[in-house]
């Protein structure tokens, strides 16, 4: 009762006229033009202070830089409280008025023709003055694939219909068509870090939504116990992560995907907790290699 009634507290703010799509009262818009283009800018690329302008952007990784709150990141990170939060309230309340909520949420953020958000992130962590596009902001759709767990919490109101859902899966094959077959999807297919294994976990994360099990189950099988192979050292650490200036964080954000692709796949018949690669790899090696410096950071020998 504690838990609900804080989720309750929570979701009031959500109950008036406030929109949560990607169009309303938008700061910063893409290159495109186009305000259904979901656009965010890279963490960690700052002004150049040597250059008129500051333009183009250069890097200081772990600094992130506060420009950061004028993009779509934002916005799409307080979409999926919104929409985890009222999911969750009704699944353990069954009061439609968090069914109705949400619905209506969804539908803007999602289909609605006008503020709708198109199906692709070509501009995520976008770089300004930077003349090539990468695939590295694929990552900030991880708040669409939890969004979605709110839609399907939803399920059997009145107020999300069997069309409904159609045509948010439409959305999501349209989108999962550009992830896969764009420049910049397969550029982060092929990334051999974190974004890469993200990337596989963010698929999953869709294709379950879809109700396409089958594809889970390939992606587990024929990428991400790959990558668990090649990204992880003898020692359970990642040496990709390592060289980071945040270390720690971007171990805990590897093992992180590993966790929420753990999830998915168990609900798909495959347990990824206990499986070890032919290299003797596993999640739970690199838990144990992570955990000493959960309880003394202090002790991290890296940067």
């Amino acid at each position: 009762e504690p838990y609900i009634g804080s989720l309750i507290e929570i979701s009031s703010n959500y109950f008036n006229d406030i929109k949560y799509d990607i169009v309303t009262n938008k700061k910063r818009v893409a290159p495109s033009k186009d305000p259904r283009d979901y656009i965010s800018l890279s963490r960690y690329w700052w002004p150049d202070p040597e250059v008129k302008g500051g333009i183009p952007y250069i890097r200081h990784d772990g600094k992130s830089n506060p420009e950061l709150e004028e993009f779509d990141y934002k916005k799409i990170t307080l979409f999926e409280n919104v929409s985890t939060t009222l999911g969750l309230l009704y699944y353990l309340t069954s009061d439609e008025k968090y069914a109705k909520r949400l619905s209506l949420i969804l539908k803007e953020f999602f289909l609605d023709p006008v503020t709708g958000m198109n199906p692709n992130m070509v501009y995520a962590q976008y770089v300004p003055g930077m003349e090539i596009l990468r695939g590295t902001g694929i990552l900030d759709a991880r708040s669409i694939v939890y969004s979605l767990n709110g839609a399907l919490l939803i399920e059997g109101s009145p107020h999300w219909s069997s069309a409904d859902k159609a045509a948010l899966q439409d959305w999501v094959r349209a989108f999962l068509y550009w992830m896969q077959y764009s420049t910049q999807g397969q550029l982060e297919m092929k990334a051999a870090n974190n974004h890469g294994l993200w990337y596989d976990v963010i698929r999953m994360g869709f294709y379950y939504f879809l109700d396409d099990y089958q594809k889970v189950n390939q992606i587990v099988k024929e990428s991400l116990f790959v990558r668990l192979e090649n990204q992880q050292a003898n020692d359970g650490s990642f040496p990709h992560e390592l060289t980071r200036t945040l270390g720690l964080s971007y171990t805990t954000f590897v093992l992180d995907a590993f966790y929420e692709a753990a999830f998915i796949a168990e609900k798909t018949g495959i347990d990824i907790w206990s499986y070890t690669t032919s290299g003797m790899k596993s999640l739970i090696k690199g838990i144990e290699f992570a955990h000493p410096f959960f309880m003394d950071p202090a002790k991290w020998p890296f940067e």
